[in-house]
């Protein structure tokens, strides 16, 4: 009888052991950040001003052309201090934070719709750092600042070109609560604070449709950790561009665009890839995934229309009397969507005719690239350096201190191989003229 007294006796005092969630906070005492963006302060902002805007002030802004993206190549200049550009100048943190009340269901079964700030409120502050602005936006906020949920951080495009990149990561890289899965963009011709304040027609919260437009969108995303190891390693990085648009229906930029890449010099954005050039980009880093693309053959009228099954990019550097030359083999495997032209693609002659072309338009393509990247940015962004560090680490070494130069110097030999898997269920177009049946 006294053994089962005592074992029950032991198990109660370790119950009394046991801490359970002592450190558990409600949800409704979170501010859950979604979505963060650096600028540099507007023109007669200071260090220690906040601001919190809602659907009134989103409102407000959508249809004022001042807040419209530029078209221009510059950087978006207007209405930011000269004197607050540089390594010491404050930064401008903006933080979109989900109304998570707002994004429950309701009595009758439905939450809010989608394409309405009502579900997210946007806070901005303006700091020294990105810490000290965090800081300064705690003030702002009845309920702690909750950073594991951020998904995008966006770089405002003249805070990315006066090199405030490594700024922000050191800030993720740091923070326990942030994660290196975050995805890094650049915002396109027009500041951070525009990208986050527009809602989405199609999502509730504008972080969840850019990051799913990142994993649907070609072009390559590119998260924290991937950007920093490329700034830290022997070439450049590189990030996707996002930019506001109009939709037809409410003619409100309440939509976005990610079709431009941003390339750096280390930590400082000195340009863009832009139409062919992405294309291009995506060959030459390897990561060009599902694409549909329109031929045209010389000499004949309509198009083929292809659709990409696989592809593959080979690098290779070779030593050539002690100077490195890279050597890219592109590896496709195609079949045929459509087919406008009078070609029959079942014939051997017409379908030579249709490879030369899709060679020439992916070597096209890449050259595009090369040029943008080699003689007009100077960035590294495609990990040439990288590639010839691994393969000739001793060649590196006596590369590095004048690099930039050598970069722009570098050949780059191209081989193009197209592989055309089926022609479709016929291998000419139906009704080569045109015409109807």
């Amino acid at each position: 009888m006294v053994k089962p007294v005592v074992k029950v006796a032991g198990i109660l005092l370790l119950c009394l052991s046991l801490t359970g969630c002592w450190d558990a906070t409600a949800i409704d005492k979170l501010a859950i950040v979604t979505m963060s963006g650096l600028d540099v302060p507007k023109l007669g902002a200071k260090m220690g001003d906040k601001t919190h805007s809602g659907e009134q002030e989103g409102a407000e802004q959508a249809t004022d052309p001042s807040t419209q993206p530029k078209r221009s190549n510059a950087a978006p200049t207007e209405g930011i201090d000269k004197e607050t550009r540089g390594k010491n100048a404050p930064v401008q943190l903006t933080m979109q934070i989900a109304r998570v009340a707002q994004l429950g269901s309701g009595q009758s079964g439905s939450g809010p719709a989608t394409g309405s700030s009502d579900n997210f409120v946007v806070v901005r502050a303006v700091g020294a750092t990105t810490m000290d602005a965090l800081e300064h936006a705690r003030n702002e906020v009845s309920r702690r600042l909750y950073l594991a949920q951020r998904q995008v951080v966006v770089l405002g495009e003249d805070y990315a070109r006066q090199g405030g990149a490594m700024d922000i990561l050191d800030e993720v890289v740091r923070n326990p609560f942030s994660r290196l899965r975050t995805d890094v963009l650049v915002a396109y011709h027009t500041q951070a604070a525009e990208i986050l304040r527009r809602p989405y027609l199609l999502n509730r919260l504008p972080s969840d449709a850019v990051h799913g437009l990142e994993r649907e969108s070609p072009v390559p995303h590119v998260n924290a950790n991937e950007f920093l190891r490329n700034l830290t390693g022997q070439s450049d990085p590189y990030a996707v561009g996002i930019e506001p648009l109009h939709t037809a229906c409410t003619g409100e930029p309440n939509t976005f665009n990610l079709e431009h890449v941003a390339v750096f010099q280390k930590d400082r954005l000195v340009g863009w890839l832009e139409g062919k050039q992405v294309v291009g980009f995506m060959w030459l880093t390897d990561r060009m995934k599902n694409r549909y693309t329109s031929i045209a053959i010389p000499n004949h009228s309509g198009y083929v229309g292809t659709r990409l099954l696989r592809a593959r990019t080979h690098r290779q550097v070779r030593l050539h009397h002690g100077h490195p030359e890279v050597w890219l083999t592109v590896q496709t495997e195609n079949d045929i969507a459509e087919n406008t032209t009078h070609l029959n693609l079942s014939h051997s002659k017409d379908e030579a005719l249709l490879l030369d072309s899709m060679r020439g338009e992916i070597e096209a393509e890449i050259r595009s690239a090369l040029t943008q990247l080699q003689q007009e940015t100077h960035s590294d962004a495609a990990g040439f350096g990288e590639l010839i560090y691994r393969h000739y680490p001793a060649t590196w070494r006596q590369l590095q201190p004048h690099w930039r130069q050598e970069y722009t110097r570098l050949p780059v030999h191209i081989q193009v191989q197209v592989v055309l898997q089926r022609a479709g269920m016929t291998g000419k177009n139906l009704y080569p003229q045109g015409g109807n049946p």
